[in-house]
């Protein structure tokens, strides 16, 4: 399973030196691709087509693939009825800037717990946050599994 994650992130960063921009739903596809299937355990809820810079396909495949590496170590994908859920949608804000929302909900998985608040896993996911994608992210430790919140602009 390891080589097939690895896989996927390679196959996700292909698409950040093939073009300028690269789709959302597609980046998302490419990085969970071993988790996805019939009946596999993450599903993608159906959102709007965003376009992403090279940047920002950099970062957030990235995170995905940190978020699917913890979910598999120690979350909803280290057990056999662990599930995540990803859905996003788009906000216009009040000074006409579009912000993209992202929430990656695991569930069904072992009790959840913060991690040490200095952990590398961590600070990858709030620096990529707030430099590559130029925006915030909120991780939720509920007690049933893991809520992500991820908040940028539009491109």
């Amino acid at each position: 399973m390891a080589f097939g994650r690895l896989n996927a992130l390679g196959e996700a960063l292909k698409v950040t030196t093939a073009e300028d921009k690269a789709e959302l739903p597609a980046l998302v596809h490419k990085v969970l691709e071993p988790y996805i299937g019939d009946g596999g355990p993450v599903m993608l809820e159906k959102g709007p087509v965003v376009w992403l810079t090279a940047r920002q396909t950099m970062g957030l495949g990235m995170m995905l693939h940190e978020l699917a590496t913890n979910a598999v170590k120690y979350g909803a994908l280290s057990v056999p009825d662990g599930r995540v859920t990803i859905v996003w949608n788009i906000h216009d804000e009040e000074n006409d800037v579009s912000s993209v929302n992202l929430r990656w909900r695991e569930s069904n998985g072992p009790k959840v717990s913060p991690p040490d608040s200095t952990s590398f896993g961590t600070r990858l996911i709030e620096f990529t946050a707030e430099q590559d994608l130029g925006g915030r992210v909120e991780q939720d430790y509920q007690p049933d599994g893991l809520i992500v919140t991820l908040t940028f602009p539009q491109a």
